[in-house]
Protein backbone atom coordinates (compact mmCIF):
# COMPACT_ATOMS: atom_id res chain seq x y z
CA UNK A 1 0.00 0.00 0.00
CA UNK A 2 1.07 3.73 -0.31
CA UNK A 3 1.01 6.61 2.30
CA UNK A 4 -2.01 6.36 3.54
CA UNK A 5 -3.90 3.36 5.11
CA UNK A 6 -6.78 4.91 6.74
CA UNK A 7 -9.29 7.06 4.36
CA UNK A 8 -12.10 8.88 5.79
CA UNK A 9 -14.76 9.37 3.21
CA UNK A 10 -16.94 12.74 3.55
CA UNK A 11 -20.85 11.47 2.53
CA UNK A 12 -23.45 13.67 2.00
CA UNK A 13 -25.82 11.32 -0.37
CA UNK A 14 -26.30 8.13 0.28
CA UNK A 15 -25.74 7.12 -3.46
CA UNK A 16 -23.05 9.66 -3.98
CA UNK A 17 -21.06 8.24 -1.32
CA UNK A 18 -21.72 4.87 -1.65
CA UNK A 19 -20.50 5.12 -5.50
CA UNK A 20 -17.26 6.01 -4.61
CA UNK A 21 -16.68 3.77 -1.27
CA UNK A 22 -18.38 0.77 -3.92
CA UNK A 23 -15.74 1.82 -6.68
CA UNK A 24 -12.65 2.47 -4.65
CA UNK A 25 -13.25 -0.90 -3.10
CA UNK A 26 -12.97 -2.87 -6.24
CA UNK A 27 -10.52 -1.47 -7.69
CA UNK A 28 -8.45 -1.59 -5.01
CA UNK A 29 -8.61 -5.23 -5.09
CA UNK A 30 -7.98 -5.29 -8.31
CA UNK A 31 -5.08 -3.63 -8.48
CA UNK A 32 -3.67 -4.36 -4.95
CA UNK A 33 -5.52 -7.69 -3.87
CA UNK A 34 -6.68 -5.49 -0.84
CA UNK A 35 -8.31 -2.33 0.29
CA UNK A 36 -7.00 0.42 2.31
CA UNK A 37 -9.51 1.10 5.80
CA UNK A 38 -12.40 3.18 4.85
CA UNK A 39 -14.81 5.15 7.12
CA UNK A 40 -17.61 7.14 5.73
CA UNK A 41 -19.43 9.92 7.70
CA UNK A 42 -22.88 11.20 6.97
CA UNK A 43 -24.15 13.62 8.91
CA UNK A 44 -27.97 13.79 8.26
CA UNK A 45 -29.39 14.85 5.33
CA UNK A 46 -31.54 17.44 6.60
CA UNK A 47 -28.51 18.97 7.86
CA UNK A 48 -27.47 19.57 4.13
CA UNK A 49 -31.30 20.67 3.23
CA UNK A 50 -32.50 22.78 5.58
CA UNK A 51 -29.82 24.47 7.08
CA UNK A 52 -29.03 27.95 5.72
CA UNK A 53 -25.91 27.93 3.45
CA UNK A 54 -23.62 29.86 5.39
CA UNK A 55 -23.84 27.01 8.22
CA UNK A 56 -23.82 24.08 5.44
CA UNK A 57 -19.41 24.75 6.22
CA UNK A 58 -20.31 23.31 10.09
CA UNK A 59 -22.28 20.46 9.16
CA UNK A 60 -18.74 19.49 6.85
CA UNK A 61 -16.59 20.52 9.35
CA UNK A 62 -18.28 17.71 11.57
CA UNK A 63 -17.97 15.57 9.40
CA UNK A 64 -14.06 16.03 8.80
CA UNK A 65 -13.49 16.28 12.29
CA UNK A 66 -15.43 12.36 13.26
CA UNK A 67 -13.34 11.10 10.68
CA UNK A 68 -10.02 12.03 11.94
CA UNK A 69 -11.29 11.15 15.50
CA UNK A 70 -11.67 7.59 14.11
CA UNK A 71 -8.00 7.58 12.92
CA UNK A 72 -8.29 8.56 9.03
CA UNK A 73 -5.20 9.35 7.88
CA UNK A 74 -6.35 11.36 5.11
CA UNK A 75 -10.03 11.78 4.06
CA UNK A 76 -12.13 12.82 0.74
CA UNK A 77 -15.19 14.59 0.00
CA UNK A 78 -17.40 12.64 -1.97
CA UNK A 79 -19.55 15.28 -3.04
CA UNK A 80 -19.18 18.11 -5.67
CA UNK A 81 -21.85 21.00 -4.18
CA UNK A 82 -20.36 21.55 -0.33
CA UNK A 83 -16.95 22.26 -1.81
CA UNK A 84 -18.01 26.04 -1.66
CA UNK A 85 -17.81 26.03 2.07
CA UNK A 86 -13.92 25.21 1.74
CA UNK A 87 -12.85 28.41 2.23
CA UNK A 88 -14.30 29.38 5.50
CA UNK A 89 -13.73 26.09 7.31
CA UNK A 90 -10.46 25.50 6.32
CA UNK A 91 -8.91 27.10 9.51
CA UNK A 92 -10.84 24.45 11.73
CA UNK A 93 -9.54 21.50 8.91
CA UNK A 94 -8.51 18.24 11.36
CA UNK A 95 -4.59 18.03 11.41
CA UNK A 96 -4.63 15.53 8.15
CA UNK A 97 -4.79 15.97 4.75
CA UNK A 98 -8.43 16.96 2.96
CA UNK A 99 -8.55 15.99 -0.48
CA UNK A 100 -10.92 18.61 -2.21
CA UNK A 101 -12.93 16.85 -4.99
CA UNK A 102 -13.08 20.00 -6.97
CA UNK A 103 -9.48 20.61 -6.85
CA UNK A 104 -8.69 16.96 -8.23
CA UNK A 105 -11.50 17.40 -10.98
CA UNK A 106 -9.70 20.51 -11.94
CA UNK A 107 -6.01 18.82 -12.08
CA UNK A 108 -7.45 16.50 -14.55
CA UNK A 109 -8.52 18.84 -16.53
CA UNK A 110 -5.13 20.44 -16.92
CA UNK A 111 -4.52 17.10 -18.23
CA UNK A 112 -6.73 17.88 -21.05
CA UNK A 113 -5.79 19.50 -24.70
CA UNK A 114 -8.61 22.07 -24.36
CA UNK A 115 -9.34 24.90 -22.38
CA UNK A 116 -13.32 24.90 -23.21
CA UNK A 117 -14.96 23.29 -20.47
CA UNK A 118 -18.94 22.41 -19.50
CA UNK A 119 -19.88 21.28 -16.06
CA UNK A 120 -22.38 19.93 -14.62
CA UNK A 121 -24.09 19.21 -11.86
CA UNK A 122 -26.40 20.78 -8.91
CA UNK A 123 -26.89 25.04 -9.48
CA UNK A 124 -24.17 25.54 -6.66
CA UNK A 125 -21.88 23.64 -8.41
CA UNK A 126 -22.28 25.09 -12.03
CA UNK A 127 -22.40 28.55 -11.02
CA UNK A 128 -19.89 28.78 -8.10
CA UNK A 129 -18.08 25.81 -7.13
CA UNK A 130 -15.93 25.47 -10.23
CA UNK A 131 -16.02 28.87 -11.82
CA UNK A 132 -12.97 31.02 -9.91
CA UNK A 133 -10.52 27.52 -10.07
CA UNK A 134 -11.04 27.20 -13.74
CA UNK A 135 -10.96 30.05 -14.60
CA UNK A 136 -7.68 30.77 -12.47
CA UNK A 137 -6.46 27.89 -15.15
CA UNK A 138 -7.18 29.86 -17.86
CA UNK A 139 -10.18 27.42 -18.99
CA UNK A 140 -13.44 29.11 -20.71
CA UNK A 141 -16.54 27.68 -18.31
CA UNK A 142 -19.58 27.07 -21.47
CA UNK A 143 -22.53 26.57 -19.50
CA UNK A 144 -26.05 25.38 -20.88
CA UNK A 145 -28.91 28.52 -20.43
CA UNK A 146 -30.23 28.94 -16.64
CA UNK A 147 -33.44 26.61 -17.71
CA UNK A 148 -31.44 24.01 -18.81
CA UNK A 149 -29.56 23.90 -15.64
CA UNK A 150 -32.84 24.00 -13.70
CA UNK A 151 -33.49 20.70 -14.83
CA UNK A 152 -30.51 19.23 -14.36
CA UNK A 153 -30.92 20.33 -10.55
CA UNK A 154 -34.82 18.86 -10.73
CA UNK A 155 -33.24 15.82 -12.29
CA UNK A 156 -30.45 15.25 -9.51
CA UNK A 157 -32.76 16.03 -6.56
CA UNK A 158 -35.86 14.35 -7.62
CA UNK A 159 -34.11 11.11 -9.08
CA UNK A 160 -30.42 10.65 -8.73
CA UNK A 161 -29.97 11.33 -4.74
CA UNK A 162 -32.87 8.27 -4.61
CA UNK A 163 -31.13 6.38 -6.71
CA UNK A 164 -33.50 6.55 -10.01
CA UNK A 165 -32.12 6.76 -13.86
CA UNK A 166 -34.99 7.47 -15.99
CA UNK A 167 -34.02 6.74 -19.94
CA UNK A 168 -35.94 10.14 -20.34
CA UNK A 169 -33.21 11.82 -17.93
CA UNK A 170 -30.74 10.39 -19.52
CA UNK A 171 -31.84 11.38 -23.00
CA UNK A 172 -32.36 15.06 -21.75
CA UNK A 173 -29.04 15.33 -19.82
CA UNK A 174 -27.33 13.99 -23.05
CA UNK A 175 -28.93 16.29 -25.01
CA UNK A 176 -28.10 19.23 -22.98
CA UNK A 177 -24.53 17.86 -23.51
CA UNK A 178 -24.78 17.99 -27.43
CA UNK A 179 -26.41 21.83 -26.59
CA UNK A 180 -22.77 22.94 -25.12
CA UNK A 181 -20.88 20.85 -27.56
CA UNK A 182 -22.94 23.16 -29.98
CA UNK A 183 -21.67 26.37 -28.49
CA UNK A 184 -17.80 25.16 -28.86
CA UNK A 185 -17.56 22.90 -25.56
CA UNK A 186 -15.09 20.63 -25.85
CA UNK A 187 -14.90 18.45 -22.25
CA UNK A 188 -17.43 17.94 -19.95
CA UNK A 189 -17.04 17.58 -16.11
CA UNK A 190 -19.94 15.75 -14.47
CA UNK A 191 -19.99 16.84 -11.31
CA UNK A 192 -22.07 15.38 -9.42
CA UNK A 193 -21.30 11.65 -7.70
CA UNK A 194 -24.59 10.66 -8.87
CA UNK A 195 -24.10 10.65 -12.30
CA UNK A 196 -22.76 7.41 -12.96
CA UNK A 197 -25.86 5.57 -12.56
CA UNK A 198 -27.55 8.00 -15.30
CA UNK A 199 -24.82 8.87 -17.58
CA UNK A 200 -21.21 7.83 -18.61
CA UNK A 201 -18.55 8.93 -20.17
CA UNK A 202 -19.48 6.06 -22.95
CA UNK A 203 -21.89 8.14 -23.60
CA UNK A 204 -20.87 11.10 -24.65
CA UNK A 205 -19.48 11.72 -28.39
CA UNK A 206 -17.09 14.38 -29.45
CA UNK A 207 -15.87 15.54 -26.10
CA UNK A 208 -13.55 14.52 -23.05
CA UNK A 209 -15.41 13.89 -20.29
CA UNK A 210 -14.20 13.67 -16.39
CA UNK A 211 -16.84 12.23 -14.30
CA UNK A 212 -15.95 13.25 -10.52
CA UNK A 213 -16.53 9.90 -8.87
CA UNK A 214 -13.99 8.43 -11.33
CA UNK A 215 -11.45 11.64 -10.22
CA UNK A 216 -12.17 10.64 -6.46
CA UNK A 217 -11.31 6.75 -7.47
CA UNK A 218 -8.40 7.40 -8.92
CA UNK A 219 -6.76 10.30 -6.07
CA UNK A 220 -7.84 7.28 -3.60
CA UNK A 221 -5.56 5.03 -5.74
CA UNK A 222 -2.83 7.14 -6.24
CA UNK A 223 -2.71 7.94 -2.15
CA UNK A 224 -3.14 4.28 -1.31
CA UNK A 225 -1.79 2.24 -4.02
CA UNK A 226 1.37 4.35 -5.41
CA UNK A 227 3.10 0.90 -5.48
CA UNK A 228 0.92 -1.31 -6.07
CA UNK A 229 1.45 -1.70 -9.89
CA UNK A 230 5.20 -3.41 -9.21
CA UNK A 231 4.33 -5.88 -6.16
CA UNK A 232 0.17 -6.16 -6.30
CA UNK A 233 -1.48 -9.77 -6.78
CA UNK A 234 -5.14 -10.19 -7.38
CA UNK A 235 -6.88 -13.08 -6.10
CA UNK A 236 -6.67 -15.57 -8.88
CA UNK A 237 -2.76 -14.69 -8.76
CA UNK A 238 0.15 -17.35 -8.25
CA UNK A 239 2.93 -16.16 -5.56
CA UNK A 240 5.71 -14.34 -8.29
CA UNK A 241 3.17 -13.35 -10.50
CA UNK A 242 2.98 -9.58 -11.43
CA UNK A 243 -0.16 -7.72 -12.44
CA UNK A 244 1.35 -6.76 -15.86
CA UNK A 245 -0.61 -7.58 -18.30
CA UNK A 246 -0.15 -4.07 -20.48
CA UNK A 247 -0.70 -4.17 -24.40
CA UNK A 248 1.03 -0.81 -25.46
CA UNK A 249 3.35 -0.83 -28.43
CA UNK A 250 5.38 2.21 -29.59
CA UNK A 251 4.68 1.41 -33.46
CA UNK A 252 2.27 -1.50 -34.26
CA UNK A 253 2.34 -1.28 -38.01
CA UNK A 254 4.97 -4.30 -38.39
CA UNK A 255 1.64 -6.12 -37.56
CA UNK A 256 0.21 -5.47 -40.18
CA UNK A 257 0.61 -5.45 -44.21
CA UNK A 258 -1.96 -2.98 -46.07
CA UNK A 259 -1.80 1.01 -47.01
CA UNK A 260 -2.61 3.37 -44.63
CA UNK A 261 -3.89 6.79 -44.67
CA UNK A 262 -1.33 9.05 -43.21
CA UNK A 263 -4.81 10.52 -41.41
CA UNK A 264 -5.56 7.22 -39.71
CA UNK A 265 -1.77 6.42 -38.86
CA UNK A 266 -1.86 10.23 -37.16
CA UNK A 267 -4.78 9.34 -34.73
CA UNK A 268 -3.31 5.79 -34.34
CA UNK A 269 -0.04 6.89 -32.79
CA UNK A 270 -2.06 10.07 -30.79
CA UNK A 271 -4.28 7.26 -29.51
CA UNK A 272 -0.95 5.25 -28.43
CA UNK A 273 0.27 7.88 -26.22
CA UNK A 274 -2.93 8.84 -24.92
CA UNK A 275 -2.85 4.55 -23.69
CA UNK A 276 0.63 5.31 -22.34
CA UNK A 277 -0.97 8.21 -20.36
CA UNK A 278 -3.62 6.16 -18.89
CA UNK A 279 -6.00 8.12 -20.67
CA UNK A 280 -8.16 5.57 -21.98
CA UNK A 281 -10.94 7.87 -22.91
CA UNK A 282 -9.02 10.04 -24.71
CA UNK A 283 -7.12 7.01 -26.48
CA UNK A 284 -10.82 5.64 -27.58
CA UNK A 285 -12.20 9.06 -28.91
CA UNK A 286 -8.16 8.89 -31.04
CA UNK A 287 -9.05 5.63 -32.11
CA UNK A 288 -12.62 6.11 -33.27
CA UNK A 289 -11.68 8.92 -34.75
CA UNK A 290 -9.07 6.72 -36.50
CA UNK A 291 -11.67 3.99 -37.61
CA UNK A 292 -14.68 6.77 -38.97
CA UNK A 293 -12.00 7.53 -41.44
CA UNK A 294 -11.82 4.53 -42.72
CA UNK A 295 -13.35 1.52 -40.99
CA UNK A 296 -11.15 -1.27 -42.84
CA UNK A 297 -7.96 -0.13 -41.43
CA UNK A 298 -7.35 -3.64 -39.19
CA UNK A 299 -5.09 -1.59 -36.89
CA UNK A 300 -7.09 1.27 -36.10
CA UNK A 301 -10.13 -1.15 -35.21
CA UNK A 302 -7.02 -3.42 -32.94
CA UNK A 303 -6.63 -0.36 -31.58
CA UNK A 304 -9.43 0.90 -30.58
CA UNK A 305 -10.39 -2.84 -28.70
CA UNK A 306 -7.43 -2.26 -27.06
CA UNK A 307 -8.64 1.05 -25.58
CA UNK A 308 -11.89 -0.49 -24.74
CA UNK A 309 -10.51 -3.71 -22.63
CA UNK A 310 -7.98 -1.14 -20.54
CA UNK A 311 -11.45 1.12 -19.70
CA UNK A 312 -12.81 -2.18 -19.40
CA UNK A 313 -10.26 -2.89 -16.82
CA UNK A 314 -10.36 -0.08 -14.32
CA UNK A 315 -14.30 0.75 -14.46
CA UNK A 316 -17.20 -0.55 -12.24
CA UNK A 317 -19.58 -3.69 -13.31
CA UNK A 318 -22.13 -1.50 -14.58
CA UNK A 319 -19.72 0.19 -17.34
CA UNK A 320 -18.00 -3.15 -18.06
CA UNK A 321 -21.48 -4.43 -19.02
CA UNK A 322 -21.98 -1.52 -21.33
CA UNK A 323 -18.61 -1.84 -23.09
CA UNK A 324 -18.38 -5.49 -23.29
CA UNK A 325 -20.30 -5.23 -26.56
CA UNK A 326 -18.25 -2.45 -27.99
CA UNK A 327 -15.48 -4.00 -26.80
CA UNK A 328 -16.32 -7.56 -28.49
CA UNK A 329 -17.52 -6.03 -31.85
CA UNK A 330 -14.07 -4.21 -32.48
CA UNK A 331 -12.07 -7.55 -31.76
CA UNK A 332 -14.43 -9.57 -34.28
CA UNK A 333 -14.11 -6.17 -36.23
CA UNK A 334 -10.27 -6.62 -36.27
CA UNK A 335 -10.21 -10.25 -36.73
CA UNK A 336 -12.58 -10.40 -39.84
CA UNK A 337 -10.48 -7.73 -41.37
CA UNK A 338 -6.59 -8.84 -40.26
CA UNK A 339 -7.10 -12.44 -39.56
CA UNK A 340 -3.46 -13.37 -39.36
CA UNK A 341 -2.55 -10.39 -36.99
CA UNK A 342 -0.61 -11.63 -34.62
CA UNK A 343 -1.52 -8.58 -32.50
CA UNK A 344 -5.24 -9.35 -33.67
CA UNK A 345 -4.93 -12.59 -32.47
CA UNK A 346 -3.17 -11.71 -29.23
CA UNK A 347 -5.69 -9.02 -28.11
CA UNK A 348 -8.59 -11.77 -29.18
CA UNK A 349 -7.18 -14.35 -26.90
CA UNK A 350 -7.09 -11.36 -24.12
CA UNK A 351 -10.83 -10.97 -24.84
CA UNK A 352 -11.50 -15.36 -24.48
CA UNK A 353 -8.99 -15.50 -21.45
CA UNK A 354 -11.13 -12.26 -19.47
CA UNK A 355 -14.52 -12.57 -20.39
CA UNK A 356 -16.82 -14.99 -18.39
CA UNK A 357 -17.63 -18.12 -20.26
CA UNK A 358 -21.04 -17.36 -19.67
CA UNK A 359 -20.62 -14.39 -22.10
CA UNK A 360 -18.28 -16.40 -24.69
CA UNK A 361 -14.89 -17.09 -22.47
CA UNK A 362 -12.54 -19.78 -23.48
CA UNK A 363 -8.98 -20.22 -22.14
CA UNK A 364 -8.47 -23.09 -24.16
CA UNK A 365 -8.88 -20.97 -27.57
CA UNK A 366 -7.31 -18.16 -25.88
CA UNK A 367 -4.43 -20.01 -25.21
CA UNK A 368 -4.06 -20.91 -29.17
CA UNK A 369 -4.43 -17.35 -30.04
CA UNK A 370 -1.33 -16.25 -27.34
CA UNK A 371 0.55 -18.94 -28.18
CA UNK A 372 -0.23 -18.23 -32.72
CA UNK A 373 1.18 -14.36 -31.51
CA UNK A 374 4.19 -15.71 -30.16
CA UNK A 375 5.00 -17.85 -33.17
CA UNK A 376 4.83 -15.05 -35.25
CA UNK A 377 6.67 -12.99 -33.63
CA UNK A 378 5.49 -11.58 -30.09
CA UNK A 379 7.18 -12.80 -27.96
CA UNK A 380 7.49 -10.59 -24.85
CA UNK A 381 6.82 -11.08 -20.56
CA UNK A 382 3.43 -9.64 -21.05
CA UNK A 383 2.50 -12.87 -22.97
CA UNK A 384 4.09 -15.09 -21.31
CA UNK A 385 2.09 -13.74 -18.50
CA UNK A 386 -1.39 -13.66 -20.01
CA UNK A 387 -0.41 -17.28 -20.80
CA UNK A 388 0.92 -18.80 -17.33
CA UNK A 389 -2.21 -17.36 -15.83
CA UNK A 390 -4.22 -19.48 -18.76
CA UNK A 391 -2.57 -22.28 -17.70
CA UNK A 392 -2.94 -21.99 -14.02
CA UNK A 393 -7.20 -20.91 -14.66
CA UNK A 394 -7.21 -24.17 -16.35
CA UNK A 395 -5.38 -26.18 -13.83
CA UNK A 396 -1.79 -27.01 -15.70
CA UNK A 397 0.30 -25.90 -13.01
CA UNK A 398 3.74 -27.31 -14.84
CA UNK A 399 2.93 -25.66 -17.78
CA UNK A 400 2.10 -22.17 -16.10
CA UNK A 401 5.06 -22.41 -14.15
CA UNK A 402 7.32 -22.79 -16.99
CA UNK A 403 5.09 -19.77 -19.05
CA UNK A 404 5.68 -17.23 -16.03
CA UNK A 405 9.64 -18.49 -16.00
CA UNK A 406 9.86 -17.11 -18.90
CA UNK A 407 8.52 -14.13 -18.24
CA UNK A 408 11.20 -13.73 -15.38
CA UNK A 409 13.52 -14.42 -18.06
CA UNK A 410 12.43 -11.83 -21.01
CA UNK A 411 11.68 -9.24 -18.12
CA UNK A 412 15.75 -9.63 -17.16
CA UNK A 413 16.44 -9.09 -20.58
CA UNK A 414 14.39 -5.78 -21.30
Amino acid sequence: MGAFKHVGLVGVTGVGAALCYQNIVVESIKRSGTHPQLTIHNMPYDQYTQQDNTKIGQTVLASLTTLAGAGADVIVTTANTVSYTFKTIKEGFPKVPVVDVVDAVVEACNQLNTKKVSVLGTLITMNFVYDEKLSAGGFELIQPPLSEQEEIEKIISEELIYGIASESSRKRVLEIIDGVQKQGSEAIVLACTEFPILVTAEDVKGAAVIDSSEVIVKKVLELTCSDAKASSKGPSDEAGQEDNEELLFADSSKFFQYDQQPEVKAFIQEGIQKLNETNYDGARMSFEKAVSMDKNDPEATTWLAIALGKKMEITNIVNKMRLMPKFEKAVKSALKLAPDSPMVRRINGIRLLKTPTEFGGNVEKAIEELQYSIAHGMEDAEVYQLLGRAYLDLGEKEKGEQALERVKELSLHS
